[in-house]
C-alpha cells in the first residue's frame, strides 16, 4: 500500500480561466490551520474536501474574529437543516428563532446565522442591512439554488435574492467563502459584486490512498 498527496483538486474553475493567477492571489496548503484568518479584508475563497473541517477550521475562527470587532457578522448556506449546525458551530442566532425574541439575540451576540434566500427577508434586511462580516458555507450551492425558480423569501422571488447576495457580498468588509465544489461561476459572482478588487484564492490538497492488487503469494498467505 502506497501513500500519496494528490496534486490538488482538479483546478477546474483555473482551467476554465487560464487569468485567475493574474487577477487574484491563488495559493495552495495541506492543512486549513495554515490559512491566515485574524486581520482579513476583502475576500478569501476556500476550495477544501468534503470533512476537511471548513467551518471548524475556517467559519468558527472568522466568525470569532469578526464578533471582536464589534459584530455585523452574517453566516448563511442554501439548506435551512445545515443553519443549525452551522448557529450551533459558529455560535450564532439561528434566523428561525423565535421571532420575537430573534432581534434581541442578534443584537446582544453581533451577528446571525441565515438561510441564503432568507437573507432578503424584511425582518433580517431590517437587522443586517448591510453585514460587515459574512461567511458564505457551500457557495457553489447556494449560487445554483439562488439560480432556481424556486427560490424566493416572501415576495422576494429568485432574482430579488440573488440582487441581495450581491449586495452583502459587495458592501461587506470582509468575505469568506467555502465549497469542496468552488468553481468558475463562483469566482464571477465574486468579481461581479467587488469588481477589480484581487481576492485570497486558498486550495487544500486532497490525501488519497493508492491500493496496489495483492500478488498471488499473499492472497494464500491470507486464507
Amino acid at each position: 500500500r502506497d501513500s500519496v498527496a494528490s496534486r490538488g483538486l482538479g483546478d477546474v474553475y483555473k482551467r476554465q480561466d487560464p487569468k485567475l493567477r493574474q487577477r487574484h492571489n491563488v495559493q495552495t496548503v495541506t492543512n486549513l490551520s495554515e490559512v491566515q484568518i485574524e486581520g482579513l479584508q476583502g475576500v478569501l475563497a476556500v476550495k477544501a474536501p468534503k470533512g476537511a473541517g471548513k467551518t471548524q477550521r475556517i467559519g468558527r475562527p472568522f466568525t470569532e474574529w469578526a464578533l471582536k470587532q464589534g459584530g455585523g457578522m452574517m453566516a448563511m448556506a442554501h439548506r435551512v437543516t445545515l443553519i443549525a449546525e452551522l448557529s450551533a458551530r459558529l455560535g450564532l442566532p439561528n434566523y428561525k428563532t423565535d421571532p420575537t425574541t430573534l432581534k434581541a439575540e442578534a443584537e446582544r451576540v453581533g451577528g446571525i446565522a441565515v438561510c441564503s434566500p432568507s437573507t432578503a427577508r424584511g425582518d433580517i434586511t431590517e437587522l443586517f442591512p448591510a453585514p460587515r462580516f459574512v461567511f458564505v458555507d457551500e457557495i457553489a450551492q447556494v449560487l445554483q439554488f439562488a439560480a432556481d425558480a424556486m427560490c424566493s423569501a416572501g415576495a422576494t422571488d429568485a432574482s430579488g435574492v440573488y440582487d441581495r447576495l450581491l449586495q452583502i457580498v459587495g458592501d461587506a468588509q470582509a468575505v469568506v467563502v467555502a465549497d469542496a465544489g468552488l468553481d468558475s461561476r463562483t469566482i464571477r459572482f465574486l468579481e461581479k459584486a467587488r469588481p477589480g478588487e484581487r481576492f485570497t484564492i486558498v486550495e487544500m490538497e486532497a490525501t488519497c490512498l493508492l491500493y496496489t492488487s495483492p500478488s498471488p503469494r499473499d492472497a494464500t498467505l491470507s486464507r
